[in-house]
């Protein structure tokens, strides 16, 4: 008995032990399989959030857990969908990640970040689609999708906060969709562009038929377009930072848009206004526009009621370009463009002028650009002064006796040296010595009574807003200034040779 006793009471511990070991298993057989497959368990915490949004009811609150989901997701009605941590929504290569229809309406999404959309166009795959009313996104991340947030026929959306981006390697197609397959005014050949590679960038953020949303503070990076409006109305769009993209913002038949406040670097061109009207651009800053083909920083074409004021466009290859800006195809009936108080610096080309354009420009600081002014004929609908008061022009040399801030003689340029410069890389690149500057003080001499510029009260002094000191260039070499004043020093005597009356002989 005692062995049997004691036997009992050896092997108790080992039939714990074995027992705690068989539960062990059991609890971590899961979480193994978890780690080893771990497409698996994406695939099944994305059916389980897809099941929670099929069955949630109007006014409910979803937390996502931190974690990884796999799968396309639809809310089907008006509910809360908060991420936890940060939680990813990934769509697998397929569709779009997350969708809000109609039945949707109300609905407020925030903390998520979704990633993996089908590759585009077909479909338009989006990293958050909206066709719902009253919709609210904030705080979302979208990477690695085709479209970003693609709003279609959803009205009164607010999406704030965000930070959107397409794919980081991707092609961009349709460049010169602003500027059609030619030369334009500064001679660049715009043909061309780069469509061959398969992976292709699609919009940030989509307006498209949407009504009274708003767009703010979203950062906004490696997308086609950043903001692409489409047939969209009373459109509010402010404190965005937008980089390395086609468009910064790319408007289209579109109404009343407020951009304000807004932040661009780095794109092919700043804003695309294209058809529609009015427009309204205030207080924005547009850098850097870098293509060779667009570079624009602010573009209208064909627009009416445009007010263009308080905005910093500098070092693009083109500051504001007016593409029959102002007109329409009912000119007599449209409303030029009100150009006022901007700060247009350091371009290569400050405006460029299409014949037809209307506009006003009053206040405005012209400073250091290569070439101010360059327009493709006469302009008889642009005004270079409202209400007796001109625009300040860095290359301005005349004189105020009065002290009244106004320069006491108009402020011409003939213009024909400004195309011939702006049509010539390696001239533009000299452009900025003393020797052209010579050149072109002859031409304004000698210039007919109807120049590109005559603005008649240049002011004396800046009152549009400074252009910060680090966005100036270095200066350039001097051997390449000295270089410039004797090929300017030969074109003047050139000039100079065929202005000279000459004798006629009569025998």
């Amino acid at each position: 008995m005692e062995e049997e006793a004691g036997g009992k009471a050896k092997g108790r511990p080992e039939l714990i032990a074995a027992v705690l070991i068989a539960m062990a298993i059991t609890v971590m057989t899961p979480v193994a399989a978890h780690a080893d497959n771990p497409t698996d368990a994406a695939d099944q915490m994305g059916a389980e959030l897809a099941a929670r949004l099929a069955s949630a009811a109007p006014g409910d609150t979803v937390v996502v857990a931190p974690g990884y989901y796999r799968g396309n997701f639809e809310l089907s009605a008006a509910i809360t969908l908060v991420g936890e941590g940060r939680p990813v929504l990934d769509g697998g290569g397929t569709g779009s990640v997350l969708t809000v229809p109609t039945s949707a309406a109300g609905s407020v999404i925030s903390g998520l970040r979704l990633v993996g959309t089908g590759i585009g166009p077909l479909g338009t795959p989006a990293g958050l689609s909206i066709k719902a009313d009253d919709v609210i996104v904030e705080n979302v991340e979208v990477a690695d999708s085709y479209m970003g947030i693609h709003v279609n026929g959803g009205d009164r959306v607010q999406i704030r906060g965000n930070t959107v981006e397409s794919y980081a390697q991707g092609g961009v197609e349709g460049e010169l969709h602003a500027t059609g397959d030619e030369v334009d005014l500064t001679g660049v050949d715009v043909g061309g562009g780069d469509d061959s590679r398969r992976l292709m960038r699609g919009d940030a953020i989509t307006l498209l038929n949407a009504f009274d949303a708003v767009v703010e503070d979203n950062t906004i990076f490696n997308s086609r377009d950043g903001i692409y409006f489409s047939f969209a109305v009373n459109a509010l769009v402010r404190g965005n930072t937008i980089s390395d993209s086609r468009y910064g913002f790319h408007g289209m038949y579109s109404q009343n848009l407020l951009a304000v406040d807004n932040y661009l670097e780095g794109n092919l061109a700043g804003m695309i206004l294209m058809y529609g009207g009015p427009f309204e651009v205030r207080g924005n800053t547009v850098l850097r526009s870098i293509s060779p083909s667009t570079g624009v920083g602010i573009v209208l074409k064909d627009g009416a009621g445009a007010t263009i004021v308080d905005n910093v466009i500098a070092s693009n290859r083109v500051g504001i370009k007016l593409d029959n800006g102002g007109a329409t195809a009912t000119a007599a009936a449209s409303t030029p463009a009100i150009i006022t108080s901007n700060t247009i610096a350091l371009n290569q080309v400050g405006i460029e002028i299409m014949a037809a354009s209307r506009s006003a420009f009053s206040a405005n600081s012209f400073v250091e650009n290569t070439v101010q002014v360059v327009t493709d004929g006469k302009t008889p609908n642009i005004e270079w002064s409202v209400a007796a008061t001109g625009n300040y022009w860095s290359s301005y040399k005349g004189y105020d006796s009065d002290g009244n801030g106004i320069g006491d003689v108009d402020f011409v340029e003939a213009g024909s040296i400004a195309r011939t410069l702006v049509r010539s890389p390696v001239m533009i690149s000299l452009a900025s010595g003393p020797g052209f500057r010579l050149i072109q003080a002859i031409e304004d001499r000698w210039a007919s009574n109807d120049p590109v510029i005559r603005d008649s009260y240049p002011l004396m002094d800046m009152r549009s807003p400074k252009v910060a000191e680090e966005l100036r260039p270095e200066k350039a070499p001097i051997w390449l200034g000295i270089g410039g004043a004797l090929a300017a020093l030969a074109s003047a005597f050139i000039l100079y040779l065929a202005r000279r009356p000459r004798t006629v002989l009569h025998v």
